[in-house]
């Protein structure tokens, strides 16, 4: 029997039959045959079974009184030929399933079909991000600090710092480098190559990573940037600790690196001078016991000053950068807190916070009550770095964006590997 003869007794079987009007029973029909009904529509330049029927004039079959159990295993039916998750144009296009219109019906709306059958809106889970993608990423900024940290070992006299008790900054590279920002990235640099340290199985890739953590710490020392050290602390301590099943113990281990820090910052002289003194003075003004270090009393200064040009335009500030023209001092805040609050007040300050709050939130699961790797370096880098922001203004700088973008990257695995997970789970339950 030729093509035209097998599709000639097929529209004689569908007028008399109804059930041949289904299309499982039509590629069954043709599949006897030896044609596959995918290729003779495309051949006879149809997009749907549906669409081959009205060409006959014969009414497509339409499943009546389907149990929403049913409608629920055809959605996930849809995805396991398809390999994409259906949408409402899909299923009302095709006549091999229900149509979107009757999950319309049934269920309320489409999305909340959808959801039941363990998808979520536009999400494909053969595209999301992986966690190697992620991890390359990380990968990349580390790459970053090390060669930013090599540049800088290069571009010193170390002997002439050491002898002097100098800070690495502009004034020794004879470039436009704030010493800040060498203390911060050094910091986070030393927790990424702990993080990698405790990944990896190759010798030589953790002593790599285990001598980059010391150039980091040396570096962060000679910087001598509290910021940078205190976020080294905060990174460093608060990683291992959420890292580690034993905190007990491991708390131990953190007061005691703390101690120990301490006490050589104190007693070495070269330290003391580059950042030990520094130290004294801030932990000393803290507590309220008085400083002569001029910068710590203006930074204070700043913060009550700030607080006053807050109260008298507290909803949209006085614009972006101009606490410098309000303060006696042509310079920013130093406290990316009063620096949003005065810039762009109430508004603007929600606006930026609700990024951190937002990531924060979403992270705590899965950082907490269900641990993964990731969650918990995207918590302890955007937790820091929130702190952190009581000592620097950071709003603009790209250190800071990287970080909240890689909290919402790690969201969206995480939202994705759950999604999957509750599909493959109704696959099995159904």
């Amino acid at each position: 029997m030729n093509i035209k003869e097998t599709i000639k007794k097929y529209v004689i079987l569908a007028k008399k039959e109804p059930s041949f009007r289904n299309r499982n029973k039509a590629r069954e029909y043709f599949k006897e045959h030896g044609i596959a009904l995918s290729t003779l529509l495309r051949h006879m330049n149809f997009e749907t079974h549906a669409q081959f029927l009205s060409f006959y004039n014969i009414q497509p079959l339409r499943r009546r009184n389907m149990s929403k159990r049913f409608l629920l295993n055809e959605l996930r039916r849809f995805f396991n030929e398809t390999g994409n998750i259906p949408t409402y144009e899909l299923l009302q296009s095709s006549d091999d399933f229900p149509s979107s219109s009757t999950y319309v019906n049934r269920f309320g709306s489409f999305d909340i079909a959808l959801r039941k059958a363990g998808f979520e809106s536009n999400i494909n889970f053969k595209k999301k991000t992986s966690t190697e993608e992620i991890n390359k990423l990380i990968k990349c900024m580390l790459i970053a600090f090390i060669v930013n940290a090599i540049y800088i070992f290069i571009a010193i006299d170390l002997n002439e710092i050491l002898l002097a008790g100098q800070r690495v900054g502009a004034e020794n590279i004879n470039e436009n480098w704030n010493a800040n920002s060498i203390g911060i990235f050094s910091a986070l640099g030393s927790m990424l190559s702990l993080y990698f340290v405790q990944k990896q199985n190759n010798k030589i890739i953790n002593i790599v990573l285990f001598l980059s953590f010391i150039m980091f710490t040396f570096l962060c020392l000679l910087s001598g940037s509290r910021k940078g050290l205190l976020l080294f602390i905060m990174l460093n301590g608060l990683f291992l600790f959420l890292l580690t099943k034993n905190k007990l113990i491991i708390s131990l281990v953190i007061l005691l690196s703390v101690s120990i820090l301490y006490y050589l910052l104190m007693n070495i002289d070269i330290l003391y001078n580059i950042i030990g003194k520094r130290m004294q003075n801030m932990i000393e003004g803290f507590f309220g016991l008085g400083t002569s270090e001029n910068s710590f009393n203006i930074r204070q200064d700043m913060i009550e000053k700030g607080f006053q040009f807050f109260s008298q335009k507290p909803i949209l500030g006085y614009g972006i950068n101009n606490f410098r023209n309000l303060y006696d001092i042509n310079t920013y805040a130093h406290n990316n807190f009063i620096e949003l609050l005065v810039g762009i007040g109430l508004v603007g300050f929600t606006v930026y916070y609700i990024a951190y709050a937002y990531v924060l939130c979403k992270l705590f699961k899965t950082t907490f009550i269900k641990p993964n790797r990731l969650s918990i370096i995207a918590f302890v880098i955007n937790t820091c770095f929130l702190i952190s922001h009581y000592a620097f203004v950071g709003y603009y700088d790209i250190i800071n964006t990287l970080t909240i973008l890689l909290g919402f990257l790690i969201i969206q695995l995480n939202k994705g590997t759950a999604h999957e997970k509750n599909f493959k789970q109704s696959n099995k339950r159904y």
